[in-house]
């Protein structure tokens, strides 16, 4: 009898332990928004523009992004010798889309929420505010070191985000492209600007071959003109 409830015990106990070194997905992502400047901070950011380039195939690119909040964003890609080649436009209430001439208004649904969520500044300050669905779906290597793998359900779309677990920085971002295919985005070589952390370097897996940008220049609360981001 006393060998039973003692192995209970310990039973109960390895559980316990076990259950205490994983976290939850909700203190993942709040981990991640302390690591890069915290709640506070981040809430602070009223407008930024970012601006970065890269190449791709002897080709050189030049994207420009743009938010002001609450929802409001706009980015544009230009490719050297091709001109402007994606625009994409938020003035928080609807988004237009303009890729390589080709035009869309997107107004309501699913991917109109996928969309601003994808584009938001810091989307897990929003993830958190929502209550969005978010699953620990494990761990995963991620260029030599191990990260928390977590599943975002935003309506019928799924956002994975992969968290650093030793510094609790994203790492690496899974979601549907502007085409409905899935696209892979590795994030890296973290810098302060004005109290928060932002990766300096993004790498995009494409069809043509992995495209790698680098930032250029943060500004931050400039006063960026409301007219930016008209979608009419």
């Amino acid at each position: 009898m006393k060998k039973t409830i003692l192995l209970a015990l310990v039973l109960v106990f390895s559980i316990s332990v076990f259950a205490q070194n994983d976290p939850t997905p909700q203190q993942i992502v709040e981990n991640y928004i302390k690591a890069i400047g915290g709640k506070t901070k981040l809430e602070s950011i009223k407008d930024i523009a970012i601006s970065t380039t890269g190449n791709m195939q002897g080709a050189d690119i030049a994207q420009n992004v743009q938010h002001k909040m609450p929802g409001k964003f706009k980015m544009t890609m230009n490719i050297t010798g091709m001109g402007e080649m994606v625009n994409v436009t938020s003035d928080g209430q609807k988004i237009t889309l303009n890729m390589m001439g080709q035009n869309k208004v997107i107004e309501s649904g699913p991917e109109l929420e996928a969309m601003k969520s994808q584009n938001s500044l810091f989307a897990e300050l929003g993830y958190l505010n929502a209550k969005v669905p978010m699953t620990l779906a494990g761990k995963e290597t991620i260029n030599g070191s191990p990260a928390y793998k977590i599943d975002f359900t935003i309506g019928s779309n799924h956002i994975i985000s992969f968290y650093d677990v030793k510094s609790g920085l994203k790492v690496r971002q899974v979601m549907p492209g502007m085409q409905g295919e899935s696209q892979t985005v590795d994030l890296s070589d973290y810098k302060e600007v004005g109290g928060v952390k932002f990766p300096y370097v993004t790498t995009v897996a494409t069809p043509m071959g992995e495209l790698r940008m680098e930032t250029k220049s943060i500004d931050i609360n400039k006063g960026i003109a409301d007219d930016v981001f008209s979608t009419k």
